[in-house]
Protein backbone atom coordinates (compact mmCIF):
# COMPACT_ATOMS: atom_id res chain seq x y z
CA UNK A 1 0.00 0.00 0.00
CA UNK A 2 1.51 3.31 -1.09
CA UNK A 3 1.74 6.07 1.54
CA UNK A 4 1.14 9.76 0.89
CA UNK A 5 4.89 10.41 0.95
CA UNK A 6 5.45 7.62 -1.58
CA UNK A 7 2.76 9.03 -3.88
CA UNK A 8 4.26 12.52 -3.65
CA UNK A 9 7.67 11.12 -4.56
CA UNK A 10 6.12 9.41 -7.58
CA UNK A 11 4.50 12.69 -8.64
CA UNK A 12 7.64 14.80 -8.30
CA UNK A 13 9.83 12.16 -9.94
CA UNK A 14 7.48 11.87 -12.94
CA UNK A 15 5.46 15.04 -13.56
CA UNK A 16 8.23 16.99 -11.88
CA UNK A 17 10.81 15.44 -14.20
CA UNK A 18 9.14 16.05 -17.55
CA UNK A 19 7.15 12.82 -17.89
CA UNK A 20 3.70 11.33 -17.26
CA UNK A 21 2.24 10.28 -13.91
CA UNK A 22 1.91 6.50 -13.46
CA UNK A 23 0.73 5.46 -10.00
CA UNK A 24 0.66 1.66 -10.59
CA UNK A 25 -2.06 0.97 -8.03
CA UNK A 26 -2.78 -2.71 -7.50
CA UNK A 27 -6.42 -3.73 -7.95
CA UNK A 28 -7.82 -6.10 -5.31
CA UNK A 29 -10.20 -9.03 -5.83
CA UNK A 30 -13.14 -6.61 -5.64
CA UNK A 31 -11.79 -4.75 -8.66
CA UNK A 32 -11.03 -1.75 -6.45
CA UNK A 33 -8.02 0.21 -5.26
CA UNK A 34 -7.33 -0.41 -1.57
CA UNK A 35 -9.13 2.07 0.70
CA UNK A 36 -5.88 3.23 2.28
CA UNK A 37 -4.37 4.02 -1.12
CA UNK A 38 -7.53 5.84 -2.20
CA UNK A 39 -7.36 7.95 0.97
CA UNK A 40 -3.65 8.61 0.41
CA UNK A 41 -4.37 9.71 -3.17
CA UNK A 42 -7.03 12.17 -1.98
CA UNK A 43 -4.59 13.57 0.59
CA UNK A 44 -1.85 13.88 -2.05
CA UNK A 45 -4.29 15.83 -4.24
CA UNK A 46 -5.06 18.22 -1.37
CA UNK A 47 -1.35 18.74 -0.71
CA UNK A 48 -0.55 19.46 -4.36
CA UNK A 49 -3.49 21.85 -4.71
CA UNK A 50 -2.28 23.75 -1.63
CA UNK A 51 1.32 23.73 -2.86
CA UNK A 52 0.63 25.19 -6.30
CA UNK A 53 -2.32 27.43 -5.42
CA UNK A 54 -0.22 30.62 -5.56
CA UNK A 55 2.72 31.45 -7.80
CA UNK A 56 4.82 33.73 -5.61
CA UNK A 57 6.73 34.99 -8.67
CA UNK A 58 3.71 36.69 -10.26
CA UNK A 59 3.82 40.45 -9.91
CA UNK A 60 7.51 40.63 -9.07
CA UNK A 61 10.06 42.25 -11.34
CA UNK A 62 12.17 39.95 -13.50
CA UNK A 63 15.44 41.21 -14.89
CA UNK A 64 18.15 39.51 -16.89
CA UNK A 65 21.53 39.93 -18.41
CA UNK A 66 21.92 41.62 -21.79
CA UNK A 67 21.59 38.44 -23.83
CA UNK A 68 17.85 38.32 -24.33
CA UNK A 69 16.92 38.21 -27.98
CA UNK A 70 17.68 41.53 -29.67
CA UNK A 71 16.96 43.35 -26.40
CA UNK A 72 13.33 43.02 -27.51
CA UNK A 73 10.95 43.11 -24.51
CA UNK A 74 8.83 40.46 -26.23
CA UNK A 75 11.63 38.00 -25.34
CA UNK A 76 12.66 39.69 -22.10
CA UNK A 77 12.94 38.04 -18.68
CA UNK A 78 9.48 39.31 -17.64
CA UNK A 79 8.03 36.73 -20.04
CA UNK A 80 9.17 33.94 -17.72
CA UNK A 81 6.87 35.02 -14.88
CA UNK A 82 3.89 36.55 -16.65
CA UNK A 83 1.70 33.47 -16.13
CA UNK A 84 1.44 32.85 -19.88
CA UNK A 85 3.10 29.66 -21.17
CA UNK A 86 2.90 30.86 -24.77
CA UNK A 87 5.43 33.64 -24.10
CA UNK A 88 9.06 33.06 -23.23
CA UNK A 89 12.44 34.56 -22.45
CA UNK A 90 15.13 33.80 -25.02
CA UNK A 91 18.74 34.72 -25.64
CA UNK A 92 20.25 35.74 -28.97
CA UNK A 93 21.06 32.98 -31.44
CA UNK A 94 24.36 31.33 -30.61
CA UNK A 95 24.17 32.39 -26.92
CA UNK A 96 23.72 29.23 -24.86
CA UNK A 97 23.95 30.73 -21.38
CA UNK A 98 21.85 33.32 -19.59
CA UNK A 99 20.40 34.51 -16.31
CA UNK A 100 16.99 35.60 -15.04
CA UNK A 101 16.68 37.34 -11.67
CA UNK A 102 13.38 37.67 -9.81
CA UNK A 103 13.23 40.53 -7.32
CA UNK A 104 10.93 39.22 -4.57
CA UNK A 105 10.71 42.50 -2.68
CA UNK A 106 12.32 44.10 0.35
CA UNK A 107 10.91 41.48 2.75
CA UNK A 108 12.00 37.85 2.42
CA UNK A 109 9.62 35.42 0.69
CA UNK A 110 9.45 31.85 1.99
CA UNK A 111 9.43 29.07 -0.62
CA UNK A 112 10.54 25.49 -1.25
CA UNK A 113 9.45 24.70 -4.80
CA UNK A 114 10.42 26.16 -8.21
CA UNK A 115 8.72 25.26 -11.48
CA UNK A 116 10.73 25.61 -14.71
CA UNK A 117 9.36 25.19 -18.24
CA UNK A 118 10.92 25.51 -21.66
CA UNK A 119 8.98 26.73 -24.70
CA UNK A 120 8.56 23.23 -26.10
CA UNK A 121 7.29 24.24 -29.60
CA UNK A 122 10.91 25.26 -30.23
CA UNK A 123 12.30 22.05 -28.73
CA UNK A 124 14.02 20.94 -25.54
CA UNK A 125 17.33 22.75 -25.33
CA UNK A 126 18.67 23.27 -21.80
CA UNK A 127 21.44 20.90 -20.69
CA UNK A 128 22.52 22.44 -17.35
CA UNK A 129 21.13 25.00 -14.90
CA UNK A 130 21.24 26.11 -11.29
CA UNK A 131 19.05 28.19 -9.00
CA UNK A 132 20.37 30.67 -6.45
CA UNK A 133 18.50 32.45 -3.64
CA UNK A 134 19.55 35.77 -2.13
CA UNK A 135 19.58 35.09 1.60
CA UNK A 136 20.87 37.76 3.97
CA UNK A 137 22.28 39.67 0.97
CA UNK A 138 24.25 36.64 -0.21
CA UNK A 139 23.54 34.50 -3.27
CA UNK A 140 23.48 30.79 -2.41
CA UNK A 141 22.93 27.84 -4.75
CA UNK A 142 19.82 25.95 -3.60
CA UNK A 143 19.33 23.57 -6.55
CA UNK A 144 20.93 22.50 -9.81
CA UNK A 145 20.19 20.07 -12.59
CA UNK A 146 20.46 19.15 -16.24
CA UNK A 147 17.38 18.99 -18.48
CA UNK A 148 14.18 21.01 -18.02
CA UNK A 149 11.85 20.14 -20.91
CA UNK A 150 8.11 20.75 -20.68
CA UNK A 151 8.17 20.92 -16.87
CA UNK A 152 10.71 20.55 -14.10
CA UNK A 153 9.53 20.89 -10.49
CA UNK A 154 12.43 21.48 -8.16
CA UNK A 155 12.10 20.56 -4.46
CA UNK A 156 14.50 21.85 -1.81
CA UNK A 157 14.61 22.76 1.86
CA UNK A 158 12.54 25.82 2.75
CA UNK A 159 14.35 29.14 2.36
CA UNK A 160 13.38 32.76 2.98
CA UNK A 161 14.91 35.08 0.39
CA UNK A 162 14.25 38.38 -1.33
CA UNK A 163 15.61 37.26 -4.69
CA UNK A 164 15.92 34.19 -6.86
CA UNK A 165 18.28 33.69 -9.80
CA UNK A 166 18.00 31.10 -12.58
CA UNK A 167 21.29 30.48 -14.36
CA UNK A 168 21.25 28.54 -17.62
CA UNK A 169 24.83 27.30 -17.83
CA UNK A 170 24.60 25.12 -20.94
CA UNK A 171 22.10 24.67 -23.76
CA UNK A 172 22.00 22.98 -27.18
CA UNK A 173 20.81 26.27 -28.71
CA UNK A 174 19.65 29.59 -27.32
CA UNK A 175 17.51 28.71 -24.27
CA UNK A 176 13.78 29.54 -24.21
CA UNK A 177 12.16 29.67 -20.75
CA UNK A 178 8.38 30.12 -20.59
CA UNK A 179 7.94 29.64 -16.84
CA UNK A 180 9.92 30.49 -13.73
CA UNK A 181 7.42 29.84 -10.94
CA UNK A 182 8.01 30.03 -7.20
CA UNK A 183 5.83 28.12 -4.72
CA UNK A 184 5.67 27.03 -1.11
CA UNK A 185 4.41 23.61 -0.02
CA UNK A 186 2.12 23.73 3.03
CA UNK A 187 3.71 23.61 6.45
CA UNK A 188 4.44 20.28 8.07
CA UNK A 189 4.77 19.71 11.79
CA UNK A 190 7.58 17.58 13.19
CA UNK A 191 6.70 15.74 16.39
CA UNK A 192 9.71 14.93 18.57
CA UNK A 193 8.98 12.87 21.69
CA UNK A 194 11.68 12.38 24.29
CA UNK A 195 10.63 8.72 24.01
CA UNK A 196 7.80 7.15 22.04
CA UNK A 197 7.54 4.35 24.59
CA UNK A 198 8.11 5.51 28.15
CA UNK A 199 7.76 4.74 31.83
CA UNK A 200 5.82 7.31 33.84
CA UNK A 201 6.06 10.39 31.62
CA UNK A 202 7.58 11.71 28.42
CA UNK A 203 7.95 15.20 26.93
CA UNK A 204 6.99 16.05 23.35
CA UNK A 205 8.08 19.08 21.30
CA UNK A 206 6.42 20.29 18.09
CA UNK A 207 7.96 22.35 15.32
CA UNK A 208 6.62 23.69 12.00
CA UNK A 209 8.91 23.92 8.97
CA UNK A 210 7.50 27.32 7.87
CA UNK A 211 7.55 30.64 9.73
CA UNK A 212 4.46 32.45 11.05
CA UNK A 213 2.50 29.29 11.77
CA UNK A 214 0.62 28.33 14.91
CA UNK A 215 0.56 24.64 15.82
CA UNK A 216 -2.63 22.99 17.07
CA UNK A 217 -2.76 19.49 18.50
CA UNK A 218 -4.96 16.79 20.00
CA UNK A 219 -4.10 13.91 22.32
CA UNK A 220 -7.08 11.64 21.63
CA UNK A 221 -6.33 10.78 18.00
CA UNK A 222 -8.95 13.19 16.62
CA UNK A 223 -8.28 15.51 13.67
CA UNK A 224 -6.68 18.77 14.89
CA UNK A 225 -8.19 22.06 13.67
CA UNK A 226 -7.59 25.75 14.28
CA UNK A 227 -9.90 25.33 17.31
CA UNK A 228 -7.72 22.65 18.93
CA UNK A 229 -5.30 23.56 21.75
CA UNK A 230 -2.39 25.77 20.65
CA UNK A 231 1.12 24.50 21.21
CA UNK A 232 3.08 26.93 23.38
CA UNK A 233 5.85 24.73 24.74
CA UNK A 234 6.84 21.12 25.45
CA UNK A 235 3.88 18.84 26.19
CA UNK A 236 4.06 16.46 29.14
CA UNK A 237 2.40 13.12 28.38
CA UNK A 238 1.86 10.56 31.13
CA UNK A 239 -0.32 7.92 29.44
CA UNK A 240 -0.73 6.05 26.18
CA UNK A 241 -2.22 8.31 23.51
CA UNK A 242 -2.19 9.34 19.84
CA UNK A 243 -0.85 12.87 19.41
CA UNK A 244 -1.81 14.63 16.16
CA UNK A 245 -0.73 18.11 15.13
CA UNK A 246 -1.28 20.56 12.28
CA UNK A 247 0.15 23.96 11.32
CA UNK A 248 -2.28 26.85 10.79
CA UNK A 249 -1.47 30.07 8.93
CA UNK A 250 -2.09 33.55 10.31
CA UNK A 251 -5.19 33.63 8.10
CA UNK A 252 -6.55 30.55 9.88
CA UNK A 253 -5.94 28.07 7.04
CA UNK A 254 -4.93 24.62 8.29
CA UNK A 255 -2.28 22.68 6.39
CA UNK A 256 -3.46 19.43 4.73
CA UNK A 257 -0.40 17.76 6.28
CA UNK A 258 -1.35 16.32 9.68
CA UNK A 259 1.45 14.79 11.75
CA UNK A 260 0.75 11.89 14.06
CA UNK A 261 2.62 9.75 16.56
CA UNK A 262 1.63 6.89 18.85
CA UNK A 263 2.92 7.27 22.40
CA UNK A 264 2.89 4.23 24.66
CA UNK A 265 3.14 4.73 28.41
CA UNK A 266 3.95 2.16 31.06
CA UNK A 267 3.70 2.29 34.81
CA UNK A 268 6.71 0.73 36.49
CA UNK A 269 4.33 -1.97 37.76
CA UNK A 270 3.46 -2.87 34.14
CA UNK A 271 6.96 -4.09 33.21
CA UNK A 272 7.05 -7.80 32.47
CA UNK A 273 8.69 -9.84 35.21
CA UNK A 274 11.59 -12.07 34.29
CA UNK A 275 11.87 -15.83 34.70
CA UNK A 276 13.75 -17.22 37.73
CA UNK A 277 15.90 -20.32 37.11
CA UNK A 278 17.13 -22.79 39.70
CA UNK A 279 20.35 -22.99 37.68
CA UNK A 280 21.80 -20.92 34.89
CA UNK A 281 20.33 -21.88 31.49
CA UNK A 282 22.53 -23.22 28.71
CA UNK A 283 23.96 -20.88 26.08
CA UNK A 284 22.34 -20.68 22.66
CA UNK A 285 18.84 -21.34 21.39
CA UNK A 286 16.59 -24.26 20.58
CA UNK A 287 15.63 -24.48 16.91
CA UNK A 288 12.83 -26.35 15.13
CA UNK A 289 13.14 -26.89 11.37
CA UNK A 290 10.14 -27.04 9.03
CA UNK A 291 9.51 -27.81 5.37
CA UNK A 292 6.56 -27.40 2.99
CA UNK A 293 4.99 -24.54 1.05
CA UNK A 294 4.79 -21.21 2.88
CA UNK A 295 2.73 -18.05 2.42
CA UNK A 296 2.56 -16.93 6.06
CA UNK A 297 3.85 -17.96 9.47
CA UNK A 298 0.27 -18.66 10.54
CA UNK A 299 0.79 -22.01 8.78
CA UNK A 300 3.40 -23.03 11.38
CA UNK A 301 0.72 -23.90 13.94
CA UNK A 302 -0.46 -26.75 11.69
CA UNK A 303 3.00 -28.11 10.85
CA UNK A 304 5.30 -30.53 12.61
CA UNK A 305 9.05 -29.86 12.49
CA UNK A 306 11.13 -32.26 10.43
CA UNK A 307 13.99 -31.93 12.94
CA UNK A 308 15.13 -29.93 15.96
CA UNK A 309 18.31 -29.05 17.79
CA UNK A 310 20.28 -26.15 19.23
CA UNK A 311 22.22 -23.26 17.72
CA UNK A 312 24.19 -20.23 18.86
CA UNK A 313 22.00 -17.48 17.36
CA UNK A 314 19.31 -16.70 14.78
CA UNK A 315 21.14 -18.41 11.93
CA UNK A 316 19.23 -19.25 8.74
CA UNK A 317 21.91 -21.77 7.86
CA UNK A 318 19.79 -24.01 10.09
CA UNK A 319 17.31 -24.27 7.19
CA UNK A 320 17.08 -27.81 5.81
CA UNK A 321 16.77 -26.40 2.28
CA UNK A 322 16.85 -23.00 0.58
CA UNK A 323 13.22 -22.83 -0.55
CA UNK A 324 9.91 -23.78 1.07
CA UNK A 325 11.40 -24.00 4.56
CA UNK A 326 10.98 -22.38 7.97
CA UNK A 327 12.61 -22.11 11.39
CA UNK A 328 11.41 -21.44 14.94
CA UNK A 329 14.06 -20.27 17.40
CA UNK A 330 13.10 -20.40 21.09
CA UNK A 331 14.94 -19.60 24.30
CA UNK A 332 15.52 -16.76 26.72
CA UNK A 333 17.00 -13.28 26.50
CA UNK A 334 18.85 -11.86 29.50
CA UNK A 335 17.75 -8.22 29.88
CA UNK A 336 20.35 -6.14 31.78
CA UNK A 337 18.10 -3.43 33.31
CA UNK A 338 14.48 -2.41 33.80
CA UNK A 339 13.16 -0.36 30.89
CA UNK A 340 11.56 -0.17 27.47
CA UNK A 341 13.21 -2.34 24.82
CA UNK A 342 12.70 -2.25 21.06
CA UNK A 343 13.15 -5.36 18.96
CA UNK A 344 13.65 -5.44 15.18
CA UNK A 345 13.50 -8.19 12.59
CA UNK A 346 14.70 -7.72 9.01
CA UNK A 347 13.80 -10.65 6.81
CA UNK A 348 13.20 -12.09 3.36
CA UNK A 349 10.53 -13.57 3.49
CA UNK A 350 8.48 -13.40 6.72
CA UNK A 351 9.45 -13.27 10.40
CA UNK A 352 7.86 -12.66 13.80
CA UNK A 353 9.38 -11.99 17.21
CA UNK A 354 7.65 -12.76 20.50
CA UNK A 355 8.62 -11.88 24.06
CA UNK A 356 6.70 -14.30 26.22
CA UNK A 357 3.24 -14.53 24.65
CA UNK A 358 3.36 -10.98 23.23
CA UNK A 359 3.94 -10.47 19.50
CA UNK A 360 6.41 -7.57 19.49
CA UNK A 361 7.66 -7.40 15.86
CA UNK A 362 5.39 -8.68 13.08
CA UNK A 363 7.23 -8.96 9.75
CA UNK A 364 5.15 -11.79 8.31
CA UNK A 365 4.29 -12.30 4.65
CA UNK A 366 5.96 -12.66 1.26
CA UNK A 367 8.40 -9.81 0.68
CA UNK A 368 12.00 -8.82 0.15
CA UNK A 369 14.36 -7.76 2.92
CA UNK A 370 12.32 -5.33 5.01
CA UNK A 371 12.33 -4.38 8.69
CA UNK A 372 9.60 -4.40 11.32
CA UNK A 373 9.90 -3.46 14.99
CA UNK A 374 8.01 -3.09 18.25
CA UNK A 375 8.55 -2.15 21.88
CA UNK A 376 7.93 -3.89 25.17
CA UNK A 377 8.54 -2.99 28.85
CA UNK A 378 10.77 -5.50 30.65
CA UNK A 379 12.29 -5.93 34.07
CA UNK A 380 15.91 -7.03 34.34
CA UNK A 381 16.35 -10.79 34.04
CA UNK A 382 15.51 -13.65 31.72
CA UNK A 383 12.51 -13.44 29.37
CA UNK A 384 11.21 -16.03 26.91
CA UNK A 385 11.96 -15.13 23.28
CA UNK A 386 10.71 -16.79 20.10
CA UNK A 387 11.64 -15.84 16.54
CA UNK A 388 9.85 -17.47 13.61
CA UNK A 389 11.08 -17.26 10.02
CA UNK A 390 10.18 -18.71 6.63
CA UNK A 391 11.48 -18.50 3.08
CA UNK A 392 9.22 -19.34 0.16
CA UNK A 393 11.52 -19.05 -2.87
CA UNK A 394 14.36 -16.88 -4.08
CA UNK A 395 16.44 -14.64 -1.85
CA UNK A 396 16.47 -15.19 1.88
CA UNK A 397 17.72 -13.43 5.00
CA UNK A 398 17.09 -12.85 8.70
CA UNK A 399 18.56 -10.26 11.07
CA UNK A 400 17.46 -9.61 14.67
CA UNK A 401 18.37 -6.37 16.48
CA UNK A 402 17.48 -4.68 19.74
CA UNK A 403 17.81 -1.35 21.53
CA UNK A 404 17.08 -0.28 25.09
CA UNK A 405 18.41 1.51 28.17
CA UNK A 406 22.10 2.13 27.48
CA UNK A 407 21.94 -0.02 24.31
CA UNK A 408 22.11 1.59 20.88
CA UNK A 409 20.43 -0.40 18.11
CA UNK A 410 22.62 -3.44 17.43
CA UNK A 411 22.46 -7.10 16.49
CA UNK A 412 21.11 -9.19 19.35
CA UNK A 413 24.34 -10.69 20.76
CA UNK A 414 24.69 -14.39 21.39
CA UNK A 415 25.86 -13.87 24.98
CA UNK A 416 22.38 -12.73 26.10
CA UNK A 417 20.64 -15.77 24.56
CA UNK A 418 20.07 -19.08 26.33
CA UNK A 419 17.78 -22.08 26.44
Amino acid sequence: VKSVDHLLDIYYNSVGHNTNLLLNFAIDNRGLVHENEAAALRQMTDILKATFAENLAIGHAAIGDYHYRGNDPFYGPARANDGDNSTYWATDDGVTQGTIVLQLGPNPTTFNRVVLQEHIPLGQRVRAWNIEARIDREWRVIAEGTTIGYKRIVRFDTVSANGIRLNITDSRACPTISTLGVYCAPAEVTITPEARVFIGQTTVTLDADLPNQSIHYTLDGSEPTDQSPVYDGPIAVDETCTLRAVAVTEAGVASPLVASVELVGYDAADLKEGVVFVREPDAGLSVARYEGGWQTLDQMADREPVSSGTCESFDINELTRNDHAALAFTGYINVPADGIYEFFTSSDDGSRLYIGEELVANNDGLHGMVEASGQVGLRAGYHPIRVEYFNATGGKGLEVHWAGPGIEKQALPGEVLSH
